[in-house]
């Protein structure tokens, strides 16, 4: 409630690493995009779509139908409660849309480029699709540590070539990297759950085919086996 304010949660449900937050419906005076960590567009045809915040133990947030300014404000005052938030503006960010067709069948939902045609906004295609954003915005973070971790290494392995010698700071440092790399690649694994199947998508089948389209449509298993062969 402290996250939340005057916003009045209508309902959430806890996931193995989230929780996802429904907040009030969408009301003419907010916008019917958002900016954030990680955001899915939706674009409401009237005032009963529901607006939702998904937060993930990994540091994801995934708002739907959220205005900017109020996910900014939500984004905040979460940042408040976490463990070495990212400093504001320096955030991962990706978007993605969504597009309701209420006469659709639900197994018939589908991703086709950069959006997704679903029958409803309900709990468990926000379960699916937020598992996806979270993901696909912590790899970016992850891939950019895997980097920095390389220039480390390329920086310590020149000074090796050229004098043949490692000072104690340099052998500390590459202790640290070395560390740290197992490091990432366990939390990605362990974590991110990137090998780990939907439990929406699993238990309900009908939601499977958005879970799958949007995992080749951010390329996730690539993008995770491309940063374990850096880590390597």
């Amino acid at each position: 409630s402290k996250v939340f304010g005057k916003r009045a949660p209508l309902r959430h449900r806890f996931g193995k690493s989230s929780i996802t937050v429904q907040l009030p419906p969408f009301s003419s005076s907010s916008s019917s995009s958002s900016s954030s960590s990680s955001t899915s567009y939706l674009h409401p045809s009237d005032s009963s779509i529901m607006r939702y915040v998904v937060v993930f133990r990994f540091g994801s947030v995934v708002f739907f139908n959220v205005a900017p300014r109020e996910s900014r404000v939500i984004l905040e005052e979460i940042k408040k409660y976490s463990v070495d938030p990212i400093s504001s503006g320096f955030e991962q960010k990706e978007r993605f849309d969504l597009a309701l067709r209420p006469g659709l069948e639900e197994a018939e939902s589908y991703v086709d480029g950069d959006f997704a045609m679903l029958k409803a906004l309900d709990m468990n295609n926000v379960a699916v699709i937020s598992t996806i954003m979270g993901q696909t915005v912590a790899l970016d973070c992850y891939d950019a540590l895997v980097d920095e971790l390389l220039s480390t290494f390329a920086t310590i392995n020149t000074t090796v070539n050229q004098t043949g010698n490692l000072t104690s700071m340099e052998r500390d440092s590459l202790f640290k990297v070395v560390a740290k790399n197992n490091s990432l690649f366990i939390d990605m694994v362990s974590k991110l759950g990137i090998k780990d199947r939907s439990d929406t998508a699993w238990n309900l089948s009908q939601y499977d085919r958005v879970y799958q389209g949007m995992r080749e449509e951010f390329e996730i298993d690539y993008r995770f086996d491309h940063i374990e062969f850096k880590l390597n």
